[in-house]
């Protein structure tokens, strides 16, 4: 989009916060909102928000967030840069042996987080909805792999607030303390309003629990375009700004400066089946739409890209993370999970997370551009070696190779008689890959008393869970 497009999603999401408002199912709030100059209707509780209230408060959000990874380093969202994350929400997943689908377990939220901790391309990691847990804990327990199992920051998402409380209190022991974890966030929050325009109690609740310790968070919407949202892609984006913007506005009314990030996990409804299709070119241009737009109110943009809509891992699988995942980077994405699943997100795989780290290898060296400077432009190189000449034995082959070159992990660039050795496809590869990484790779554990108080927090909410449902 063009800025004037830009500015006409703003207008447009201006005009619907105040003209048609959202619905915010807490009462405190409601009062929250009111008290900023939002106009409220008790009856249906519905917000409606002014321009002016909604401007005053995008003022306190910080450009960028940052997140840390267990060994202390770094991870800032925003700017010109991508992080990038495994993915969340698959329910079943393709098992590594025998390549069926089965239910998602506690041990795969393990070795998931074991195989994001190796691949070089990701430096968040997140969970499938494990099936062997009490359900209302699953958040929980996803949280326990994760912190037990990467060094990498993840990126929890609690069903509700009580959940999002025990997870907190899960990071502050592996941080070191609640206040160690608030200077250095070692979890990033996630709660998702609800298309169309409603914000649902829950998801409130989530969100008073990571903003009042001043932990950052994302606020997701999952507009489901043509169903939920309108189906062209100029509304949905108008949809999606409402919602997201109308959660950044609760987050600084609660605490102000909270970081946060935004955008949406756009699946398309696809009219001949009803089934969502994330792996469609227009949500592409959703994601890159929303970074243009989050970018345009100083707010780091969040995306879902390369999710798949096959099941098995095929040509589809590769043409659809190759147009959901390269427009959105150059659209200057902050921040994109989506790595690793199938099904239309309803289904994970090992195998995928080791391609689309490949295929993000290949994406960072494409953004990365071409460098010219003197030395580059190798006028003298080209001089020493003349015509006919080659350049395998120059030193300046050497010195640059690393510098312009992308050495793929698993793509196949054996010459026939190689190939015809071990006969492999990319799946294949894959699996060959997710394996030696679950053999081979080892993150340094917790130490035994932040593991144990952990587990033992766990145990306390599967009591607590038991007694309420007793």
């Amino acid at each position: 989009m063009n800025n004037d497009d830009v500015y006409k999603i703003h207008m447009a999401t201006m005009e619907v916060l105040e003209r048609v408002g959202i619905i915010v199912e807490n009462d405190n709030i409601l009062c929250l909102l009111e008290r900023a100059g939002a106009h409220i209707d008790k009856k249906f509780r519905k917000a409606k928000i002014p321009e002016y209230v909604m401007k005053e408060g995008l003022k306190k959000v910080p450009s960028s967030l940052i997140v840390y990874s267990r060994e202390g380093k770094k991870v800032s969202i925003g700017g010109d840069k991508t992080v990038i994350s495994s993915g969340a929400g698959a329910t079943w997943m393709l098992d590594l042996e025998t390549g069926e689908p089965r239910p998602a377990m506690k041990k795969d939220s393990e070795h998931y987080s074991v195989v994001t901790d190796a691949l070089e391309s990701f430096s968040l990691c997140m969970s499938p909805i494990i099936q062997d847990v009490t359900p209302a804990l699953v958040d929980v327990h996803s949280a326990e792999a994760m912190l037990c199992n990467t060094y990498k920051t993840p990126w929890v998402c609690p069903g509700d607030g009580e959940q999002a409380r025990y997870i907190i209190e899960m990071g502050a022991i592996a941080a070191g303390g609640i206040d160690e974890l608030r200077e250095k966030p070692t979890i990033l929050g996630l709660a998702s309003p609800n298309s169309p325009l409603r914000i649902a109690p829950k998801d409130l609740d989530v969100t008073f629990q990571f903003v009042e310790n001043k932990l950052p968070i994302t606020f997701i919407n999952c507009p489901d375009n043509g169903a939920t949202t309108p189906v062209s892609i100029a509304g949905t984006l108008v949809v999606t700004a409402a919602e997201c913007l109308s959660m950044v506005l609760i987050s600084q009314l609660i605490t102000p400066g909270t970081p946060v990030a935004a955008g949406p996990s756009p699946p398309f409804m696809d009219m001949r089946t009803a089934t969502p299709a994330f792996g469609a070119p227009e949500g592409a241009l959703v994601v890159a739409g929303a970074a243009q737009v989050m970018r345009y109110y100083g707010i780091p943009s969040y995306g879902s890209i390369v999710s798949t809509d096959t099941i098995g891992i095929d040509a589809q699988t590769g043409y659809e993370i190759a147009w959901t995942a390269q427009l959105p980077m150059m659209a200057g994405i902050n921040l994109v999970n989506g790595i690793g699943l199938i099904g239309s997100c309803n289904g994970c795989s090992l195998e995928k997370l080791v391609i689309d780290n490949e295929v993000f290898g290949g994406i960072k060296r494409i953004m990365k551009g071409i460098d010219v400077s003197e030395t580059s432009l190798a006028v003298d190189v080209i001089e020493a070696v003349g015509p006919g000449g080659h350049f395998l034995g120059q030193k300046h082959t050497r010195e640059l190779l690393t510098k312009e070159r992308w050495f793929p992990k698993i793509s196949n660039r054996l010459g026939l008689q190689e190939w015809k050795k071990e006969k492999l496809d990319l799946w294949q590869r894959a699996r060959k890959e997710a394996k030696e990484i679950l053999w081979t790779h080892h993150p340094d554990p917790l130490d035994d008393k932040a593991k144990e108080k952990i587990r033992n927090l766990v145990k306390e909410a599967e009591i607590k869970m038991m007694k309420s449902s007793a």
